[in-house]
């Protein structure tokens, strides 16, 4: 796959129920987005070092980022954060 969103896709398609899926790689992909259905930021070098969870704008457009400041951070607002478990069937 070319990109964590590309990825992403690829398990909401062929995951089946109780799977226990294993993902391995660097860091700095931030494939913990894959199991969130909230996730809308796919950028794939975005610089961060920490978890898109710690950033706060995992549900922000990349793009969109730069407007934000940390109190209107969608996690701020009580947006729930990305967890382990993923949202689909």
């Amino acid at each position: 796959m070319r990109s964590v969103e590309d990825a992403a896709r690829f398990v909401k398609e062929t995951a089946i129920p109780g799977e226990i899926i294993l993902l391995k790689s660097a860091p700095n992909l931030h494939l913990e987005r894959i199991f969130d259905g909230e996730v809308r930021c796919w950028e794939q070098v975005c610089r961060k070092l920490g978890h898109c969870v710690d950033c706060g704008l995992f549900a922000v457009p990349f793009p969109q980022h730069k407007k934000h400041r940390p109190a209107e951070r969608p996690q701020a607002a009580g947006l729930k954060a990305p967890t382990a478990t993923p949202n689909y069937p």
